[in-house]
């Protein structure tokens, strides 16, 4: 049994998503009523560690969230719920057996429906339907739960599937071995390659329509920072007239890429995106474009839309306990780094968390505000390169041109760079994080 609270702020419950993605496999496989007696997962609604232990006081220091739920009252759900997954193995006959596994499906089923947005922002699928449906086996049941549409148009391609044809689950190039492990559910690369598609799109929507109705976005989504470093975007223009734009992003994990950090129970499990995109300017100046062409997104727009999405998804009881409990997010402007390489900034640039109390006069809600900024990096396109050198003097003007001039030179030129929020990490803030006094992002 998986069994947690649901405000457990040091044994947080998303730890638990793999684990319960591949119990809802098992419903839909072997159907609801043998997964939720051999493989349950259930929450206690409002219940902290505190209560999963029978300690006296949440111990803050080590992350817990104040519980919204009654000490003996949660006391009892844990109770029930161990008990009653004895009662489907060990009752005395079978129909006794049976009404507990009914029971069982219950609390199952309820989880699912509390934080199954998390899953399907996660890229995990539709966790409920699984409980609530079910299939009995069949290859159909290793279909994945969501179309798999990684490849972005900004129109409708030509070819669609067959309803005959079984789609290709895309997102699936993994690695696991001893030294490195980048074994991630498909569904949250797919999830991570639909955001970043839309995120160049964004970025490129300042170009004319014409051009903007001829991009297919293809995204290479990394799990090491050096593939990050080493892949560049490229722009290149096809026989058909349309005009693929390749980019690249890094699911960052946070015990990955800040494995010191502390408390590490207190940080989010859901990635966060390191993007390295391709400024609109550099995909006019590669089509022969005139004109100058203004970024067209920011990373703070970025993060809001993953705040907006979440809150969206998320029921209307967990949004009113984050506005009356939570830290509220906010999103500053973006920090712009000009004075580093592409390199140290992917390396060392981070999002900046900044809570701040509300002053006494300001009407609030919640805790405070936690203002969020993220980094963002440029490099200049080729024409504003060779505008940079006119500036300059000697061998650094001459490199400048030199660049400028040189077809495999043009990948490293109008590039965005940024670290954002996904939907899933701005979900785990809302339902979970926001909640603690003192906030563990910061």
């Amino acid at each position: 049994m998986l069994l947690g609270g649901e405000l457990d702020g040091q044994m947080r419950w998303p730890w638990l998503a793999g684990l319960a993605a591949d119990a809802a496999v098992l419903a839909q496989k072997a159907g609801p009523l043998f997964a939720a007696a051999h493989q349950p997962f259930v929450l206690v609604p409002g219940a902290n560690h505190a209560q999963t232990s029978n300690a006296p006081q949440p111990n803050f220091a080590r992350g817990d969230i104040v519980a919204q739920a009654d000490q003996a009252a949660a006391v009892d759900a844990f109770g029930k719920a161990i008990g009653t997954l004895l009662t489907c193995h060990e009752g005395a006959d079978r129909s006794t057996r049976q009404a507990a596994t009914d029971q069982l499906l219950v609390m199952v089923r309820e989880t699912a429906e509390s934080v199954g947005p998390y899953f399907m922002a996660s890229g995990m699928g539709d966790l409920g339907a699984a409980w609530v449906t079910g299939r009995q086996g069949g290859p159909e049941a290793t279909v994945s739960l969501e179309s798999p549409d990684t490849t972005h148009h900004s129109h409708p391609p030509s070819h669609q599937s067959t309803s005959t044809q079984q789609p290709l689950l895309q997102g699936t190039r993994r690695e696991a071995g001893q030294g490195i492990s980048a074994a991630l559910h498909p569904g949250a690369v797919q999830k991570a390659e639909r955001f970043v598609a839309a995120a160049q799109l964004k970025l490129a929507s300042t170009l004319p329509k014409e051009v903007l109705s001829k991009l297919r976005v293809v995204v290479q989504t990394h799990t090491e920072v050096e593939a990050l470093l080493f892949n560049q975007p490229r722009v290149t223009e096809q026989a058909d007239g349309s005009v693929v734009v390749v980019v690249h992003a890094l699911l960052a994990f946070s015990n990955l890429v800040r494995p010191g950090a502390k408390l590490p129970s207190c940080r989010p499990t859901a990635p966060e995106y390191w993007l390295k995109l391709k400024r609109p300017q550099a995909v006019a100046e590669e089509l022969g474009l005139s004109g100058t062409f203004a970024d067209g997104v920011t990373g703070a727009a970025l993060n809001q839309g993953a705040l907006d999405a979440a809150l969206a998804a998320v029921s209307p009881a967990t949004v009113q306990r984050y506005k009356q409990h939570g830290w509220q997010l906010t999103f500053g402007e973006d920090v712009k780094t000009a004075d580093i390489n592409a390199e140290k900034f992917i390396r060392e640039g981070t999002m900046a968390f900044d809570p701040r109390q509300y002053e006494q006069q300001e009407q609030h809600k919640g805790l405070g505000r936690m203002i969020v900024q993220s980094p963002v990096l440029t490099s200049s396109s080729i024409s504003e390169t060779k505008q940079q050198a006119q500036g300059k003097q000697g061998p650094q003007a001459a490199a400048m041109v030199a660049a400028a001039d040189d077809p495999y030179m043009h990948r490293f030129l109008g590039n965005w760079y940024t670290k954002v929020m996904s939907v899933a990490q701005a979900m785990e803030w809302v339902m979970l994080d926001s909640l603690r006094s003192d906030n563990t992002w910061a």
